[in-house]
């Protein structure tokens, strides 16, 4: 094998792992942000970013 066929096939295998490590982290971060036990955490935050956010009973007691 020449320098540029190896290369070559080892920047080939590179782009195809990296696509595919690529395709799986897009999968996980959805999956995470579309659970529905994550749903009151990410409404929690969407009402801070507002200024409307209610205090939690737990957080007045301590």
């Amino acid at each position: 094998m020449e320098p540029t066929e190896a290369y070559k096939s080892i920047s080939g295998a590179a782009g195809v792992w990296g696509l595919v490590l690529a395709v799986i982290a897009f999968g996980l971060v959805l999956v995470y942000t579309l659970r529905p036990s994550n749903k009151k955490t990410f409404d929690k935050a969407a009402k801070s970013i507002l200024g409307e956010e209610k205090i939690d009973d737990d957080a007045q007691n301590k």
